[in-house]
C-alpha cells in the first residue's frame, strides 16, 4: 500500500461539519503573549465562509457519487454511497 503523509480519510461525519472546498483566505495576526510579540495565521473575515458537509453533498453532481455493497446483512446487502473529495476542515473553535 502506498504511504501518504498528512492524508486523512473520514467516513460517516456529522452533516453539520464545516469545511472549505478550496483553501480559505488567511492573514497573519500579531498579538502579545507574556510580553513578547507573536504572530498567528487566522482566516480572513472577508473571505469565503465554510460550508457544511450537507451543502457540499447536495451541490455535488451524481457523477461523483459511488455506491458500493460492503457486506451481506440479515435483511439483504448493506450498501453505502460515498464520494471522494479533498476538503479543508474548519476549526470549530474559531
Amino acid at each position: 500500500m502506498e504511504k501518504l503523509t498528512n492524508v486523512v480519510y473520514m467516513v460517516s461525519l456529522p452533516m453539520n461539519t464545516l469545511c472549505w472546498v478550496q483553501g480559505p483566505c488567511v492573514m497573519e495576526k500579531t498579538y502579545r503573549y507574556k510580553g513578547k510579540e507573536r504572530k498567528r495565521r487566522v482566516v480572513a473575515e472577508d473571505g469565503d465562509k465554510p460550508i457544511t458537509f450537507e451543502k457540499l453533498a447536495r451541490r455535488t453532481n451524481d457523477y461523483f457519487w459511488y455506491r458500493r455493497t460492503v457486506s451481506e446483512g440479515t435483511k439483504g446487502p448493506i450498501t453505502y454511497e460515498f464520494m471522494r473529495k479533498r476538503v479543508i476542515l474548519s476549526d470549530p473553535r474559531g
